[in-house]
């Protein structure tokens, strides 16, 4: 008979499940490489394979370097399954929109605000020039929008990003159905509130371009009018 000891990294929290006779000693868990030591039969879950019920020997691991680096697929000792989860009282698995893992909640502001910075100053200064010299206000306000549009786009990219890995449909839907944007956006905003910012800021940048142009032409018409 074989029998089974359920236990738990205390790292990733991994529900794995080894052999009885490997209690006492040390394995790492195959998902995040942390020690652990297997328990006891006593002090754990076990769970019998088949046959009648049989104690195994054990013996505790005086050997602090007795670490198996084989991952526990290689010797029979698969994690819990998750229709098990209920049975031996495991939380059940968070569905992957709401994990921290996506890559949005990796993008910082740091790097876009820089960008802003400049596109905001270029902007400002797009506007200062149109009403003195337009011809070059206008040629430093397309500065300031491409810079704001790139800020904008990079923004945006990450939200339909965070759609696909949601799921393919969701992605589909947010590309080619303009008004589930402004939905998805408002329902995930928690998980995607970086990237829309940034989109915002890059927006922000483009239309002070935008504004030094619309000056800069203005003025050229006038002049041209005078």
């Amino acid at each position: 008979m074989s029998t089974k000891i359920r236990l738990k990294c205390t790292s990733c929290d991994r529900s794995l499940s080894v052999d009885e006779s490997k209690a006492g000693k040390k394995l790492r868990c195959p998902t995040c490489e942390t020690v652990i030591t297997v328990p006891l039969a006593s002090d754990s879950e076990v769970q019998a394979a088949s046959g009648p019920a049989k104690k195994a020997k054990r013996k505790k691991a005086e050997d602090p370097d007795d670490i198996w680096s084989t991952p526990m697929s290689s010797y029979s000792s698969p994690a819990i399954e998750e229709h098990e989860y209920e049975q031996y009282g495991i939380p059940a698995k968070k569905p992957r929109s709401s994990d921290a893992e996506f890559s949005s909640d990796e993008m910082t502001l740091k790097g876009p605000m820089i960008f802003f910075v400049i596109g905001l100053v270029v902007g400002i200064v797009s506007i200062v020039l149109s009403l003195s010299a337009p011809e070059a206000g206008r040629a430093v306000s397309f500065g300031a929008i491409i810079i704001g549009a790139l800020i904008s786009v990079t923004g945006h990219w990450k939200i339909r990003e965070a759609a696909y890995a949601e799921s393919t449909s969701c992605g589909l839907m947010f590309v080619w159905l303009p008004l589930y944007q402004p939905y998805y956006i408002i329902s995930r905003f928690s998980q995607i509130k970086i990237p829309f910012l940034v989109s915002l800021l890059g927006n922000i940048a483009a239309i002070v371009g935008v504004i030094g142009l619309v000056i800069a032409n203005v003025q050229l018409d006038k002049a041209g009018g005078g």
